[in-house]
Formats: structure tokens, C-alpha cells, sequence
């Protein structure tokens, strides 16, 4: 039988519902699951910077305040590295400031680096970045020179590119790196307390990640358990508090030399350092680096728990002292920085990472500083050890001096700041070091610091040798004198400053009537922190009631150089009234007003300044000024009355000029002299002295010239060509050859078409003067 086929149904003309979504209902599905997760991250993340969450970790804050015109290095930016140690250990950079406004003048440079480059253990008051300051900032005095120290302690290179894009925003005109002695045991290293080492892209992106408030709120909430892993594991020197760790600690802390760890420390560090180099080098900045130096000869290789036997690097050790003993100095040094390469305890950098920075720097052409050959150059037979070194890397004062040296030379030869740089002699470059403001006190401080550090790990290990058994710091220092109590209390008591010892030492002093130990310890606290008006105020007290006016110019002439405030100029101002030298001090009163324009102390004082050299007009304006801002009338008629008395005194002071000019051409030459006396009588003008001054070029009494004439130069807001010569032939006279050039550069540059300058160039060059 046939079978028949099965009909086919008709299609529907609507298919029925099957409940499967839509290609386009699937779209918006996931893109709301993308976008409603993003949007909640994006309010949280405002929401927690609208009410300010978590504390400030920016590289850069507003100091003291938001109003001020001053960025420092925030004082908390420790806590991005070590948020899980509390108040265990937070270190700290130097205070340095530098204004928010780059001036046109300026030239700006921050520096890079951990525990050496901050200065340790000197606190603030000795660093490399210090000297280097101080030494630009007088070799380039027509520059306003920053530099800003960014380094704090135990960091690594980690730490280095998380700060160099902050840096870059702030319109660096050179940096200056030196570190590499922490890059095993610094923040997220391969045997650090919290470690990512071996995933770099990681640890960078958590790095990035800390910008923002949400990944600080995560941070914050699992901060606990962090901090119970890292705790009891972290070493004592590096909590900053004497006592000593278990084996298990070291175990893991060890880096045998060539081993999986050891190159894993190599490669962060390269790859770190190339990616700083690549950014920096993007915007154009000029980067310095530098080779690491370590305590060779006196620090011998760290205690292990090896007890019964000796180490390949102790080993060497006694090999290298053993070839010191017979002469063999070159041996012995290289066998000295290889007892340092085998070390296991990475507290000193291996050698390659000076090999890494020379390769980095012949590749990317970049000046590289030879530190190793300076600090080599002052040893003994090439030698580094305790005579340049306080420990196994920290150097001496001389030796933080040396580095300055090193950079300072490195960027002269590389033109930094400018082509040319002066020759500055020997004598003056050792006055740095000899003269720095440096106390007992600072010794008393940096003494506590170096034996709390040298009591703990990995100088002394518990349960190895009796010999390496943990001493109390405390225990075996006994105060004996005032320096000794004040430097105990720097070191013991949290939040009292090493500035509070200076300043308690300096105050007990001028209690005791010990002027000269005072003024020394007001200098030191300035050295500290040269970028604070109330730091100068104590110092130029006690010098003005003891009317040393020469030496509190000297200090404010270089404290503007650091710190240009308007308090800081009214006091260069108001000292330079008292020693009559009104042209400057009318320029730095308005400097001052022109940064405080309600200075009414500063608007009085510039009064009577404008009104002793006969600027009338300028007085009485300032006098208008003042009368808005005062309710008093009698400080304003009292204002007023002494300008119109000046100036009619002026006005007959003039007269006898006029008088004495005409009888110089009537050649009566005594006549015009006691003409110009009776003028003096009147009161004492710029235009008397330059011509009594002149009289006495001309009969060669060129050192009674010179008083008349430097003093009608005090008196003139601008000079004149005329007095710029006379002064010219006083100092030739005087052999006084860098005055010379100075004023005839100044005649140079504001009178280019004087008829004599032509003849004046002749003459000096004639005498073997170098002019521009």
C-alpha cells in the first residue's frame, strides 16, 4: 500500500513567544551591567572626595595653609608606602618650599632618592640638597634657585616613578637622582613586608590606583589584616626603635647573590628607572644621575644565623683585609666590593646596579654623576669606610658635602642654568663646609640616631652571638650638659622637632647672656629650614638690640634668596634704613609692600625713606595711600608734617650744592667745599656726596672718595653714569678688582651710550681687567 507524505504545517504569520531575549534587549542588558557597577564607582568616588575621605596624599600641598604661595612636600606622603605601619614608622621629607608661581626668574630643581639623599641622621640641617642650594643660590645670585628634596627613608624606585609625574606638573628645570640602596627592602620589593615583586605592572597599577578615594576606602578597610601579616616581621632599624628580630624574618629577607631574588632586584630597578628616564626625558627635563657609594672597608658583611661557620662574604671580607695589610690596595678594593656583592643581607646595593645606571646613562645619553671616584678620591688608598661613612651607607657631613660637590660639578660641565658658570676659588667652596651652621646639638641628635640604628637588624642578630646582643640606645646614654638633655628630648619625644631643640638651646643661651652660642643655634634652625619667616624673626632680634646691623643684613640678604616674603624683605628693608643705606632699603620696603599692600609699618617707614633722599613725590602719594587706611589723624599729620619739613630742609641743602657748583667754575675750589659742608649741615643728599666725592677723585684722595661717594650711592634710587665712573677710579685705585668689573658692568648695561665707557674699557683692559 501507497504510504502518503506528511503534510508540512503552514508558518504561522507571527511566530509564537519562546521567552528568549531580544539581540538588542541583550545589548542593553550588558551595558547596564557595565554601566550601573561604573556609575555607582564614579558617585562613591565623588561622594567620598565631596566630603573630603581619607587624608591628603598628594607629593605637593599648600603650606601652611591654601592661601599660602608656597608648595612643600607633604609631610604624610610616607603613608602611601607604609598606610599599614600607623605611627611605627612615617618618614618624613626635608620641609622644603618653593613658590606656587614660578617666577621668570627661576630655575627649579627637585631631587630623588631615600634615606641618604634626605640626609640621614642629621634631620633636616645637613643633606646634599642643602649645600647644593646654598652654593647655587650665591653662584647664580640674579636667579631665583629652588631646590626641593623629595626623598624620604627606605623608599625605592617604586616610590621614585609614583612621584616623578607630581614632579613633572611642577615645572622642574633639572632633576637630580640618587638612589638604589632599598630596592630589595623598600616599599612592595622582593623581600619586603608587603610585597608584589614579582608582578611590577601590578604594583604600579596600585600605585596609580592610590589617586583615587575609593581604592583608599578598600585600602583602608583591609589595612588591618595588612598590617597584621607585615607586624612582628618588620625589622627594628627600620621601625626606628632599638631591639632585634627572630630567624624567621632574616630567612626571609635573605638574597643570595645571582639567585632567582637578586635579579629580580636588578630588573625592578632597571625597569624602573628606564620608565623615569623615558618620562622625564618626554618633556624635556634634564636628569642627573648618580652611582651608589656604600661603607666598604668598615662595614664588614651583616650577621646571619650561620653561627658555625663563615660566609662567602665574610670570607672575602678577611681576604680584602688581608690584602689591605701587605698593600695590595687595588686587590683589596675590589675585593671589598665583592665581600659586599655576596652579602646576603640587601642593606647595601650590589655593584650591578652602578653598572645599570652607567648602561642607562650611555643609552639614553644622560650625564651620570662618578660618585664612587670622589668619595674613593678622599679614602685612604681608595678605601671608603669610616672616614667619609657613619654607617654602612650614610655619609659623613663632609661626605653629604661631597656629594653636593659631585652634582654641582656635574652640572656646571652639562651648562645647567647657564653656559658659563663663575670660577669660584677653593678657599670659598671649603667656607661651605667649615661655616655651615652645625651645633653639638645636631652631633648630639645625629649620635642617638646612627646607635639606634647600628642596635637593631641586621647590624645585631638575636640568638647568634653574644656579640651581636641588643643593647638599649637609652641605656647607655647619659646626659651630662643642657646640649645633651634638649638632644635626648629631640630623639625620645614624638613631635618635638630638632627646630624645638635649636630653639629652646638658642633661648637658653640668650638667658644665660651667651650671645655669640645663640646667634649660633638661630643659624642652625634657619639652615634647617631656610623657608620660614618666623625662623629668621628671633635672630634678627637679637641682632638689632645689639645693633650688629652688618651681619642681620648678611642673614636676610640670604634669607630672600630662599625665602622672598614680604616679611622677610620688610626686615632687609627696615635694617637697611638703620645703616643708611636708603636705596636699597626703599627697594626691598616696596618689594614688601608690593606683597602685603596693608603693611602700614612698611608704608610709614618707605615715607620717611622716599623723604630722606628727596623722592617727595613718591612720599607724598604713599601718605594719600596711608590716610585710607588709617582712622587716627594724628599718625597722618605727623606723616605729613615731617615731609614738608624735609623737604624744605632739602630744598636749602640743594641751594648750597647749586652754590658750590658755582664756584667750581669760578675755580674757588675751598669756598665750594665749605659750601658743600654747609649743604651737609641741611641735610645730607646723594648730590653733595657724589660732588664732595668727586672733588676728592680729582685731588686723588681716592679713599675719602670713596666714603663720600658709596654713601650718595645709598642715597639714590637710580644711579648715574658720572658716580658709576668715579667709583670706577676709586676702586682701580684700591686694586678692589671684582668691585671694578661689578660697577662697570652695572655702567655697561644702564648707560650703554656714556661718552667715556669707551675709554674706560681701554684703560681697564690695558691693566688686565676682563670686561664683557
Amino acid at each position: 500500500m501507497k504510504q502518503l507524505a506528511t503534510p508540512t504545517p503552514a508558518q504561522p504569520l507571527n511566530p509564537p513567544e519562546t521567552g528568549m531575549p531580544s539581540r538588542r534587549v541583550k545589548r542593553l542588558f550588558i551595558l547596564l551591567l557595565i554601566l550601573v557597577p561604573l556609575f555607582s564607582l564614579v558617585l562613591l568616588e565623588t561622594s567620598l572626595r565631596l566630603f573630603d575621605y581619607g587624608e591628603d596624599l598628594s607629593l605637593f600641598v599648600s603650606v601652611p595653609d591654601e592661601q599660602s604661595q608656597q608648595l612643600g612636600v607633604n609631610l604624610n606622603i610616607g603613608r602611601r608606602y607604609y598606610y599599614y605601619a600607623n605611627d611605627n614608622f612615617d618618614p618624613k621629607p626635608q620641609k622644603d618650599l618653593f613658590l606656587k608661581q614660578k617666577p621668570e626668574n627661576g630655575y627649579r630643581i627637585f631631587v630623588l632618592g631615600a634615606s641618604t639623599t634626605v640626609g640621614f641622621p642629621f634631620g633636616t640641617s645637613i643633606s646634599f640638597s642643602r649645600f647644593l642650594h646654598q652654593r647655587l643660590a650665591d653662584v647664580f645670585p640674579e636667579r631665583h634657585i629652588e631646590v626641593i628634596n623629595t626623598a624620604i627613608t627606605s623608599v625605592n624606585s617604586y616610590s621614585l616613578l609614583d612621584f616623578v609625574d607630581e614632579i613633572l606638573e611642577q615645572q622642574p628645570d633639572a632633576i637630580l637622582l640618587y638612589a638604589g640602596q632599598n630596592e630589595y627592602l623598600g616599599p612592595f620589593g622582593p623581600v619586603a613586608q608587603v610585597t608584589l615583586g614579582r608582578s611590577p605592572w601590578m604594583v604600579r597599577s596600585i600605585l596609580k590606583l592610590q589617586r583615587y578615594k575609593t581604592f583608599l576606602l578598600v585600602r583602608d578597610l583591609f589595612s588591618p589584616l595588612i598590617r597584621q601579616m607585615a607586624n612582628n616581621i618588620t625589622p627594628a632599624s627600620i621601625q626606628g626603635t632599638s631591639g632585634s628580630v627572630d630567624s624567621s624574618f632574616i630567612a626571609n629577607t635573605m638574597v643570595p647573590f645571582d639567585s632567582e631574588l637578586y635579579f629580580q632586584g636588578l630588573n625592578q630597578f632597571e625597569s624602573n628607572l628606564r620608565l623615569i628616564i623615558k618620562q622625564v626625558g618626554k618633556q624635556g627635563v634634564p636628569l642627573i644621575l648618580s652611582e651608589i657609594v656604600s661603607n666598604l672597608r668598615d662595614q664588614a658583611p651583616f650577621p646571619t644565623f650561620e653561627a658555625d661557620s663563615l660566609s662567602p662574604a665574610r670570607l672575602k671580607f678577611l681576604e680584602a683585609r688581608a690584602l689591605e695589610a701587605s698593600g695590595n690596595y687595588d686587590e683589596a678594593r675590589l675585593a671589598y666590593y665583592l665581600a659586599k656583592d655576596l652579602d646576603p643581607v640587601p642593606f647595601r646595593s650590589p655593584e650591578a646596579f652602578n653598572r645599570i645606571l652607567d648602561n642607562l646613562a650611555q643609552e639614553f645619553e644622560l650625564p651620570l654623576v662618578r660618585m664612587r671616584s670622589y668619595f674613593e678620591s678622599i679614602s685612604p688608598h681608595g678605601l671608603i669606610g669610616n672616614n667619609i661613612m657613619l654607617d654602612h651607607v650614610h655619609p659623613t657631613k663632609e661626605g653629604y658635602f661631597l656629594m653636593a660637590d659631585a652634582f654641582y660639578h656635574t652640572m656646571e660641565k652639562e651648562g645647567l642654568i647657564e653656559s658659563t658658570w663663575p670660577s669660584i676659588p677653593s678657599t670659598v667652596v671649603r667656607a661651605y663646609l667649615d661655616q655651615w651652621p652645625f651645633t653639638p646639638l645636631d652631633s648630639v641628635y645625629a649620635h642617638l640616631v646612627i646607635e639606634n640604628l647600628i642596635s637593631g637588624w641586621p647590624f645585631k642578630v638575636s640568638n647568634f652571638s653574644s656579640i651581636y646582643a641588643n643593647e638599649s640606645v637609652l641605656d647607655k646614654f647619659r646626659p651630662e650638659s643642657i646640649v645633651d638633655s634638649i638632644g635626648l628630648k629631640t630623639y625620645t619625644i614624638p613631635g618635638y622637632s630638632l627646630q624645638q631643640g635649636h630653639l629652646e638651646l638658642a633661648q637658653y643661651y640668650e638667658k644665660q647672656g651667651n650671645y655669640e652660642a645663640a646667634l649660633t643655634e638661630y643659624a642652625a634652625l634657619i639652615a634647617s629650614i631656610p623657608f620660614i619667616d618666623n625662623f629668621y624673626q628671633n635672630a634678627v632680634e637679637l641682632l638689632m638690640d645689639n645693633q650688629d646691623y652688618y651681619p642681620c643684613r648678611k642673614l636676610l640678604l640670604n634669607g630672600v634668596k630662599f625665602n622672598p616674603s614680604a616679611n622677610m624683605f620688610k626686615w632687609l628693608g627696615q635694617t637697611e634704613l638703620v645703616m643708611e643705606l636708603y636705596r636699597d632699603a626703599i627697594l626691598n620696603l616696596e618689594r614688601s609692600l608690593a606683597l602685603n599692600t596693608g603693611d602700614l609699618q612698611v608704608q610709614r617707614n618707605l615715607i620717611r625713606a622716599y623723604a630722606t633722599v628727596g623722592e617727595f613725590e613718591s612720599a607724598n602719594k604713599l601718605v594719600r595711600d596711608y590716610k585710607g587706611h588709617v582712622q587716627t589723624t594724628v599718625e597722618i599729620k605727623d606723616l605729613t608734617t615731617l615731609v614738608k619739613q624735609t623737604e624744605l630742609r632739602y630744598k636749602k641743602a640743594i641751594d648750597w650744592v647749586k652754590r658750590a657748583k658755582e664756584l667750581l667754575r669760578q675755580k674757588d675750589y675751598n669756598a665750594a667745599i665749605r659750601a658743600l659742608q654747609m649743604s651737609v649741615k641741611q641735610l645730607e643728599t646723594h648730590e653733595a656726596s657724589q660732588l664732595m666725592g668727586h672733588l676728592l677723585v680729582s685731588a686723588g684722595q681716592h679713599e675719602k672718595a670713596g666714603s663720600y661717594l658709596e654713601r650718595a650711592r645709598s642715597r639714590m634710587v637710580q644711579s648715574n653714569p658720572e658716580l658709576l665712573d668715579d667709583l670706577i677710579q676709586v676702586y682701580t685705585a684700591q686694586d678692589k678688582r671684582d668691585l671694578v668689573v661689578k660697577i662697570y658692568d652695572e655702567l655697561l648695561q644702564d648707560f650703554p651710550e656714556y661718552q667715556r665707557l669707551a675709554h674706560l674699557q681701554s684703560s681697564l683692559t690695558a691693566q688686565g681687567y676682563t670686561l664683557e
